[in-house]
């Protein structure tokens, strides 16, 4: 009988606006969702997510709220770094094989096979990377370190996921300092501000000293907020490239309706073109409009007379006649952006704060 694979979240960064970011919506879903989510299709059976108790208090109404989410348990973190986020979650995961990913990030397509390979292989550390800036000095260094990391470092520039596997046991080499003179550099470490991002890289360094063996796999895609409104829109690619096929899309009438592509409950769709993969939200109305790929529309949004694609528009935002095509944008809950045809001409914005357009 195999172990139950367990998944922790973790959640480093003190600040409100880190916590609310787990919130920001990519899919017509919180960030936060699409993780859970994430990591169930990797085959992980239980998560959890570790965070201070007001980060905690932040994330767990917006878990809550989305009923398609699985449900985690919720682990207080007390303290800062490295030792106090594996020190919360130490008992949660016990021997069992686990998954580390950090909460403000995306991965896709979902890891399925890595559960499999842990169990089969039992490294204690696979690396999960992909081809992008994010970590890459840091990544070399740390894998030369390790067994058989060295050659792996000399090979093609890679990327540090924000996630990570560990296989069974593995945890508890990664909670025990190695040494007194470790022990004592890595309390003083920890007192000091930390974040998730430096905090698995850590885990390469601190495995690496323990002798831990390693195994490097290979991500699709991995993408994280850092603030940017681009950063929703990437995400939003990663998650929409996640969708399966609906077995149940409506009739297409006068519409034309290319590849996944999902609409949801209530959304009147006439005389348009939806490419996939894009998501319709509930009650939204697309009327004369070419939307997607890559796009989601909020619940309840009005589109008429638009080009839209690449963009995120979120809940009651209205767009009618603009005349060009809206692409790599964000448009914010309750936005107006019409077109006057009356003289003198003129394009009418009413922008909420968070929304970013570039007009020609």
């Amino acid at each position: 009988m195999h172990q139950r694979a367990k998944g922790v979240v973790l959640c480093a960064d003190d600040k409100p606006a880190a916590s609310s970011a787990l919130a920001l919506l990519i899919a017509n879903r919180p960030i936060i969702s699409h993780v859970l989510e994430g990591l169930a299709s990797a085959g992980v059976e239980e998560v959890a997510i570790v965070a201070s108790a007001e980060g905690i208090a932040q994330i767990r109404p917006v878990v809550e709220a989305d009923a398609e989410a699985p449900t985690p348990s919720y682990l207080v973190r007390r303290g800062q770094g490295l030792l106090a986020l594996l020190a919360a979650a130490a008992a949660f995961v016990g021997n069992a094989p686990c998954v580390l990913q950090r909460g403000d990030g995306v991965a896709g397509p979902p890891p399925t096979r890595f559960i499999d390979l842990l169990r089969a292989q039992r490294p204690d550390l696979m690396v999960l990377t992909h081809r992008g800036p994010d970590d890459c000095e840091r990544l070399d260094r740390a894998l030369a370190r390790l067994p058989g990391g060295a050659a792996i470092a000399r090979g093609p520039r890679l990327g540090l996921a924000g996630l990570c596997a560990l296989g069974p046991g593995a945890f508890a080499l990664l909670c025990g300092p190695h040494s007194p003179r470790q022990a004592a550099g890595a309390s003083a470490r920890s007192a000091a501000p930390s974040t998730p991002e430096s905090d698995l890289g850590a885990i390469l360094n601190r495995l690496a000293a323990g002798g831990g063996s390693l195994q490097v796999e290979r991500l699709g895609a991995w993408h994280r907020y850092r603030g940017r409104t681009l950063d929703l829109i990437e995400m939003n690619r990663i998650v929409l490239d996640r969708m399966p096929w609906e077995a149940d899309i409506p009739e297409p009438g006068d519409n034309r309706i290319e590849g996944r592509v999902r609409i949801e409950p209530g959304a009147q769709i006439s005389a348009s073109v939806v490419v996939g993969p894009t998501v319709i939200g509930a009650h939204a109305r697309i009327i004369a409009s070419a939307i997607g790929p890559y796009t989601s529309v909020g619940p309840r949004a009005h589109i008429e007379g638009s080009e839209v694609s690449s963009s995120i528009i979120l809940e009651g935002a209205r767009i009618m006649y603009v005349g060009e095509r809206i692409e790599d944008s964000m448009i914010g809950g309750g936005a107006r952006i019409t077109r006057d045809l009356a003289l003198p001409r003129a394009m009418r914005l009413h922008v909420p704060g968070g929304s970013e357009v570039s007009l020609p």
